[in-house]
């Protein structure tokens, strides 16, 4: 298991390089590299194959997600709901 932050440090690929491999911007991968959001399945399933499985798509799942343009929406709770 690794991060993409360690995946791109271990093997020296830029964060402009990995988002041209993988269709994104360069702001895409900065914000996936910190752990700022996590991706939706599709962009998870490239990252693993770009990465030849060593960044599996729950390396990349985060606590707090942050709003991006390929962030899973956070869930919304129920207040008021009649039991």
């Amino acid at each position: 298991m690794a991060t993409l932050s360690q995946y791109l440090q271990e093997t020296g690929t830029s964060q402009k390089d990995f988002a041209l491999l993988i269709g994104v911007d360069k702001g895409t991968v900065s914000r996936l590299a910190a752990k700022k959001f996590t991706p939706r399945l599709p962009l998870a399933a490239k990252i693993e194959a770009a990465t030849g499985g060593l960044v599996k798509p729950t390396d990349l799942l985060v606590d707090d997600d942050a709003e991006g343009p390929d962030a899973v929406p956070a869930p919304q709770s129920k207040q008021g709901a009649a039991g």
